[in-house]
């Protein structure tokens, strides 16, 4: 098994269409009422690609097998802190965001990133206990920030800064 990160391209709108319409991930990253459609996720990855204040990364595995993403956007010019996202679309369970994050955390900060902002809604406790795995700190919540359609929930907000990175994970 082999984890890996490369950019995002065009050609993954259709896969990250997929995603985007999956139930499970519209329930734990989406609003229930979100919609998309292939040309809009065409023009996101466009706009990516060309915006200097993002990065848009697909997890790879073995090399060959599109899994999720991982993706920033920087929240301030001098690309000090990001504000993360991050999905698995298929392979869920088995570890993989957790290595896909580590190496592309690792990398921001090598690169001079100081801080990390992450959300999550209360409910996602696979994608709390990845954050918290590798040294996100839970700084606060949004209380009842997000409605599923019937109820509404509190949005836990992470943070790392660079040197909280576990070591394990540098």
């Amino acid at each position: 098994m082999n984890i890996s990160l490369r950019s995002v391209r065009l050609t993954d709108s259709e896969i990250i269409y997929k995603w985007k319409n999956d139930l499970f991930i519209k329930e734990m990253a989406l609003d229930y009422d979100y919609k998309t459609t292939l040309l809009e996720q065409e023009t996101d990855i466009s706009n990516s690609i060309s915006n200097k204040h993002s990065d848009y990364q697909i997890i790879v595995l073995n090399n060959v097998l599109p899994i999720g993403y991982i993706r920033i956007d920087w929240m301030d010019n001098l690309h000090k802190i990001a504000w993360l996202r991050f999905a698995l679309g298929t392979e869920r369970g088995k570890g993989y965001s957790i290595i896909a994050l580590r190496s592309f955390l690792a990398n921001l900060i090598e690169n001079g990133c100081l801080r990390i902002e992450g959300e999550v809604y209360d409910f996602n406790v696979a994608s709390k206990n990845v954050l918290e795995k590798l040294g996100f700190v839970k700084e606060g919540n949004k209380r009842k920030a997000h409605f599923n359609g019937d109820k509404f929930s509190d949005i836990h907000i992470y943070g790392l800064l660079a040197h909280e990175l576990k070591d394990e994970f540098r």
